[in-house]
């Protein structure tokens, strides 16, 4: 604490203690020692410049009391303490920190309050840095420099950056040492490191295969893993290779363990290398049950998922999935619409068969959809093959797919002819396209992150069938954490996503089923699922017509658009963290900005300006499980609710869900 703040408290003591003269008074003067257990208050310190009271406390093992729960104090973890201080003004140059005097006053009630306090002294600075043995054309650079205090932390992280350095160059022997002289009379320390980097190394033989302990691994399985390699026999040393050439086999998800070990035992120019592998389980069946509530749509759900890690060998993978729900539009109260929406798929993939790290990909999906306007059935086969490149947490994927699409189509409202010169309403279609694909990601976690970077940037390139057009969709979320550990008590992230369609030729429409459209709980929140879009208003009176607004009793036709705005900004907090019948689960909220806008067809770039984009402010709840967190998010549309003729949808929109929004 510091010395304003530390007269500020003793000065209330002393008022309190005065105040209590007539009757006994409610802070007094009190002693370590003490024959029952007393509770730790407050720890409070005076003299400190260098460190506030809150990084003093954090380096401590005594801890004090909070209304949720009573640590009490220990007279000789507190000694403990006095030299845990020293020892970290020490580390940071500060050579004669002393912990001069420590007092303790006590409440009415027994609980003891600490006043530590620290002389921390004149610091320590660096008067010379001397690295000798470097390598030609490896410049040596160390963390401190002349006239720095003499960080003790620092120099050793510096030290180890300058083997990793080495190691990275291909000295696989490399040793750093080095020594740190005071002189106490000056105040001032000289830094001398000494670098022996040792023969220029190159990988050796490569040895792959399980532990002894584990089922031997097949020789198809191995080839995989020969395939995963970064580094080959012959080539320069490195090892940033050993632990990118690691993480590619754990992003496999066929392995439970990876040990990629170098054997540095002999010292001399060749590295062998020791790849080790324990196969995990290769099976996986996942069942889940759910609901989803929105204002244009309610479900409940169930979904079945088995997924083989190693079909037939060769860590071949072989997933199938379902999954069955029955929806009711708007309602289940009072449905305009309602039945079983279904979906089912298998998806096989031949991974890293040769050493071009290429995986090769087909699946074929069948699913019924249900919206506003119609009912629609399909079928989808497709064929793709990607190439993944994983270092550190940073992972980048590019991909190439071919789909073909047949779909069929049950209106339930009747389409004017009006509507059916500008959007694509026939009841069959076909389509193929090319997706290309490429996908960077950072995230710590993809289903609740705190911290990281995810961009998509995607293409459809329809190539055959009933339409012809290019859609593009690139994608960025941003999450980063403020305040607490993983961002406990202060995330911030940060979405936008852009859309375009365009026609291949003058004169063609793209289908209703392929437009865009926005609004529901993963989406803008202002608005019910798919309910931020244009839109054409039937009149009852005359089924032929289309209207930009309602004129007297109309059916609304929701169309899309074939451009599209959205961005979202959330503050999340979990303050509350516990365990749930064994596993970690939290309780937190977020506040939210979502904004955009869906065009028409005939819409500019000038039509996406702020003063036309959908605004809604909100709020939600998240309950954090082992499976991603359940969330319930309130929107409120703010601004001119009719700028973009939406006027007819209600303010307010919820939604109940599970996952993040983004």
């Amino acid at each position: 604490m510091h010395s304003g703040r530390a007269a500020a408290l003793l000065a209330a003591l002393v008022v309190a203690a005065l105040a209590g003269c007539v009757q006994q008074p409610t802070l007094r003067l009190a002693t370590a020692g003490s024959e029952r257990p007393r509770p730790l208050w407050e720890l409070h310190f005076e003299g400190n410049r260098r460190f506030s009271d809150a990084t003093l406390r954090s380096k401590l093992a005594s801890e004090v009391s909070d209304y949720r729960t009573i640590r009490y104090f220990d007279p000789d973890t507190l000694a403990d303490d006095q030299r845990r201080i020293v020892a970290l003004y020490r580390a940071h140059g500060y050579y004669s920190t002393r912990v001069t005097d420590v007092r303790y006053f006590e409440w009415q009630g027994g609980q003891l309050v600490v006043v530590m306090q620290i002389d921390e002294g004149p610091v320590t600075r660096v008067r010379s840095v001397e690295v000798t043995g470097m390598p030609a054309g490896l410049t040596a650079r160390l963390p401190l420099a002349k006239g720095d205090a003499m960080e003790h932390q620092r120099y050793l992280d510096g030290k180890d950056r300058l083997g990793r350095r080495l190691r990275l160059s291909g000295y696989a022997h490399a040793e750093v040492t080095g020594e740190v002289v005071v002189d106490p009379g000056t105040l001032t320390a000289d830094i001398k490191v000494t670098v022996k980097p040792g023969a220029l190394s190159e990988f050796g033989p490569i040895a792959v295969g399980a532990p002894k302990d584990e089922r031997p691994l097949a020789k198809d399985d191995a080839a995989v893993v020969r395939n995963l390699l970064t580094f080959k026999k012959g080539r320069r040393y490195s090892e940033d290779e050993l632990e990118e050439t690691k993480n590619r086999l754990y992003e496999t998800g066929a392995f439970e363990q990876v040990e990629v070990d170098p054997d540095l035992s002999g010292g001399g120019r060749v590295v062998p290398v020791d790849v080790k592998v324990t196969l995990g389980r290769p099976r996986q069946l996942r069942f889940g049950v759910g609901v989803g509530s929105d204002r244009n749509q309610q479900e409940t759900r169930g979904s079945v998922s088995w997924l083989n890690r190693n079909f037939h060998g060769g860590l071949r993978s072989l997933e199938l999935t379902g999954r069955l729900a029955y929806a009711w539009l708007p309602t289940v109260v009072a449905p305009d619409v309602h039945g079983v929406v279904a979906s089912a798929g298998a998806r096989a993939i031949e991974p890293a068969r040769t050493r071009a790290l290429l995986d090769f990909s087909q699946g074929l999906s069948a699913d019924t959809q249900l919206v506003d306007e119609y009912r629609s059935f399909g079928a989808k086969p497709d064929l793709g093959v990607a190439r993944r490149w994983v270092r550190f947490r940073r992972k980048v994927t590019v991909g190439l797919s071919y789909s073909a699409e047949v779909r069929g189509f049950d209106f339930f409202k009747a389409v004017p002819a009006q509507l059916a010169l500008e959007v694509g309403v026939e009841d069959r279609f076909l389509l193929s396209y090319f997706e290309p694909s490429l996908v960077l990601d950072t995230r710590n976690d993809p289903l609740d992150p705190t911290r990281g970077v995810y961009l998509a940037l995607t293409t459809d390139h329809s190539v055959s069938g009933s339409y012809r057009f290019d859609r593009f969709v690139p994608e960025l979320r941003t999450y980063l954490p403020v305040l607490g550990a993983g961002g406990r008590w202060l995330t911030v992230a940060g979405r936008a996503r852009v859309g375009l369609i365009r026609p291949r030729y003058t004169g063609e429409t793209v289908h209703v089923s392929q437009r865009f459209f926005a609004g529901g709980a993963s989406s803008h929140r202002g608005f019910g699922f798919r309910h931020m879009s244009p839109r054409c208003y039937i009149p009852d009176s005359d089924s032929s017509q289309c209207t930009d607004t309602p004129i007297g009793p109309s059916e609304t036709f929701l169309i899309g658009g074939q451009t599209l705005l959205e961005s979202s900004f959330e503050l999340r907090t979990t303050p509350w963290r516990f365990l749930l019948g064994g596993t970690p689960a939290g309780f937190g909220g977020v506040v939210f900005l979502d904004a955009g806008r869906v065009g028409a067809p005939d819409d500019s770039a000038s039509d996406f300006t702020l003063q036309k984009l959908e605004l809604a402010l909100g709020w939600g709840l998240r309950f954090d499980t082992i499976a991603g967190p359940l969330r319930l998010d309130v929107g409120y549309r703010v601004g001119d609710k009719n700028k973009n003729g939406l006027g007819t949808e209600p303010p307010v929109a919820v939604h109940l869900s599970f996952g993040q929004a983004f």
